[in-house]
Parts: C-alpha cells; structure tokens; sequence
C-alpha cells in the first residue's frame, strides 16, 4: 500500500487529519516497520507492541508515533547502541 517516502509522508497527513478510512495507524505503521527494515509483518508487528509495552503507550499511539516518525524502532539500531533506557526510540 505504501510507496516509499511519499507513503508514509500520506499516511502521516492522513493521521493529522483523522482520516486513515479503512486502515488502522497499527496496521500502516506495521506495513512502514516490514518495509524498512525487511521484517515480516508479525515480527514488525511484535515490535510495535514490545515497544507499546514497555513504555506503557497504548499501541495505537505507537503506529500513530511511527507514521509521524516521532520514533524510531530500528531493531538493527537497538542490538548496535545496547540502548536499554527509558528514552530509546524516543525523538528528542
């Protein structure tokens, strides 16, 4: 469904606008995570929840965080960094 770049810059502008249609900002943020990081789509998934988890964030308010790229759940990034704190994968 996403087309690169100007995917997920559509599907951020549909998340501003409250107008996702049939598509849930989980179902689109696990479709960007697969993509980018040559997931499949249950492993992306999984990692939006660990990441929901662990934050205490409820996990639509992760996809939506992904889609707008406020985060960044790079798997590769975590096991590079050994970052382990409470802010990881937060934007600052």
């Amino acid at each position: 469904m996403l087309d690169g770049d100007s995917g997920l810059a559509a599907a951020a502008a549909a998340v501003d606008q409250g107008d996702l249609g049939h598509y849930s900002a989980v179902s689109l943020a696990t479709e960007v995570l697969a993509d980018a990081y040559g997931l499949e789509g249950d492993d992306a998934l999984a990692l939006l929840r660990a990441h929901a988890f662990s934050t205490g964030q409820a996990l639509n308010e992760v996809g939506t965080a992904v889609l707008r790229a406020e985060i960044n759940l790079n798997p590769a990034a975590d096991a590079a960094t050994g970052r382990d704190d409470d802010n990881y994968g937060h934007a600052d």
